[in-house]
């Protein structure tokens, strides 16, 4: 198969213009025209994530955020994006992300086979289903009966990227979800604007009041962490607690 043949696949199931405005999925490095036949998946291309992918004999790298969200100015070794940039090149791998239109498209089509639910021996209380919001704008009736019987089987549902969308307060009173995750534009402006600090107390608040937790993303510093701890954020990610790692360094944390 080439590179090519797999991006029409995947835009025939996941089109590209169903992606958010500020999005950047598709081909981001690398030639439609190479033959593959070993792809690798991972949530971010990280450089853990390269080197595995690298060792493993990978020939195309699909992730589901993208590497490249703006303009680059420079392509060097200095900068953490020029690094993989200049490897994916060296090491002749295309790179191909699948983010937004992913999250819309594809929500509908879940089903319990597809999840291995039914298989897993994992108990089904701690799987975690994150949806962005823009997904609910075109979601079917079968989609949503869908996810009633993933949460009636035990598997919550999160509410990504909370705060983004135009409609995000009639996506919390129509639908039920089991926790909110806050979108790190607002983490990142903590202490550094009152009017900012009191929305993401709001939305705590509300969110507890009905019924759900909140998990605020890209908490960078320790200002950040206090600040949502004291105001009873339930939890809390981001490189100020541990930044991406291969799966081997995870199972070692795991194991302390």
């Amino acid at each position: 198969m080439k590179v090519y043949e797999l991006i029409e696949w995947l835009n025939e199931h996941h089109p590209q213009r169903f992606a958010e405005d500020w999005d950047n999925v598709g081909l981001l490095v690398g030639d439609d025209q190479k033959e593959i036949s070993h792809i690798f998946l991972a949530l971010d291309l990280t450089e853990p994530v390269l080197d595995e992918a690298v060792k493993t004999g990978a020939d195309m790298i699909l992730t589901h955020h993208p590497m490249i969200f703006s303009g680059i100015k420079k392509i060097n070794n200095h900068t953490f994006t020029g690094r993989k940039i200049l490897r994916l090149i060296r090491e002749d791998i295309p790179y191909f992300a699948m983010h937004t239109n992913y999250d819309v498209i594809g929500m509908a089509d879940l089903s319990a086979d597809y999840l291995k639910l039914q298989e897993t021996k994992v108990p089904k209380q701690y799987f975690r289903y994150e949806i962005i919001e823009s997904a609910y704008t075109i979601i079917s009736k079968e989609g949503e009966e869908f996810l009633k019987r993933l949460r009636k089987e035990g598997v919550q549902i999160f509410l990504d990227d909370f705060g983004t969308g135009i409609s995000t307060f009639e996506t919390v009173r129509d639908y039920t979800f089991d926790a909110l995750k806050m979108d790190m534009g607002f983490v990142k402006k903590i202490g550094k604007d009152p009017k900012r600090d009191a929305i993401v107390i709001s939305i705590i608040d509300m969110a507890h009041r009905m019924g759900m937790k909140v998990v605020a993303e890209g908490i960078e510093n320790k200002q950040q962490s206090e600040f949502l701890c004291n105001h009873g954020c339930d939890y809390l990610q981001g490189y100020y607690y541990y930044k991406p790692m291969s799966a081997e360094e995870f199972s070692k944390l795991l194991d302390k």
